[in-house]
């Protein structure tokens, strides 16, 4: 059928024809550009393998644990072996990459936007992180984390107010439930909105502001335990990176606070608006002012 309207429609549309050759050569164009962006990637995620191989990291040992799990049946060759292998590390590696660097950046861009609006909250971390850090190296390293409860408690509040991801993972009912008045038939989809649920004052006293101190004193976390603030999701369907990406938030953070004093450009009003999508992010980024905290222009 092709063969004929092809001819039939250069015949009607005689400059279709032209087209069709600009087609063809975009087309071999787009095919030769995924090519070539596949090639690059499996040579950026391999050389970083090799690199995250020959140190501590955390990819590190997930590979390691994956190298010494059995070889699945369909599979006993060592070939096939080895390039499954090779498959597997470049999926975890993109993973890792894709899902720790976006989430990781929303939090600390949103827990800095909320201490340039509440100056009292900075200055309350600031104190903290430097008393710890006092005698010791500029950079706060991970044994003084859990020292710091305030720092803590921000990382909280902020996961309370913006949680990288709006939507959690998707889950299937097993069976018929009833949810606040709410039929669920078995077989369906429910969607938990994690953004809503940490601003919901029936759960939050005066939700809707910045208040770190809510967390001091208190055993809410953000594994799952307590609903109120499931950020990262519950159970098996949790983030897995959990304790990995909260670990570089808090060592981030008080750095940043730790070594420089931060206020707003004059001109620059807060725009508090979110850019909503698979994340939640600032529509318009933060633009801070950053002074180092021993410096002459600080002193004076």
């Amino acid at each position: 059928m092709k063969k004929i309207a092809k001819p039939l429609t250069y015949m009607i549309l005689p400059r279709t024809s032209a087209l069709a050759d600009k087609e063809a050569h975009l087309r071999s164009r787009i095919c030769k550009l995924k090519s070539a962006k596949k090639s690059a990637e499996a040579s950026f995620f391999a050389a970083a393998i090799a690199g995250l191989q020959k140190r501590p990291s955390h990819l590190r040992a997930i590979l390691r644990r994956s190298e010494r799990a059995p070889r699945p049946l369909w599979r006993q060759n060592d070939q096939d072996h080895a390039e499954a292998e090779l498959h597997l590390h470049f999926k975890i590696s993109q993973d890792i990459f894709a899902g720790g660097t976006d989430t990781t950046y929303i939090v600390l861009e949103w827990a800095m936007t909320e201490l340039l609006r509440h100056s009292n909250a900075m200055k309350k971390l600031q104190n903290e992180v430097r008393e710890i850090g006092k005698g010791k190296k500029e950079i706060v390293c991970g044994d003084d984390l859990d020292k710091m409860h305030y720092l803590k408690a921000v990382i909280k509040e902020t996961l309370r107010l913006h949680p990288p991801i709006r939507l959690l993972i998707p889950r299937q009912a097993r069976e018929d439930a009833k949810v606040m008045g709410y039929e669920i038939a078995a077989g369906s989809m429910v969607i938990t909105n994690g953004w809503a649920i940490g601003r919901d004052p029936t759960i939050w006293d005066n939700a809707e502001e910045f208040k770190p101190e809510r967390f001091l004193n208190s055993s809410i976390d953000f594994k799952g335990h307590a609903f109120g603030l499931i950020p990262f999701g519950a159970g098996r369907r949790g983030c897995p990176g959990i304790s990995f990406a909260m670990a570089t938030n808090e060592l981030v953070l008080a750095n940043v606070v730790k070594n420089f004093n931060w206020e707003l450009p004059k001109w620059q009003d807060l725009d508090m608006t979110e850019c909503t999508g698979l994340t939640i992010h600032r529509k318009i980024p933060l633009l801070a002012v950053a002074t180092p905290c021993n410096s002459k222009l600080n002193k004076e």
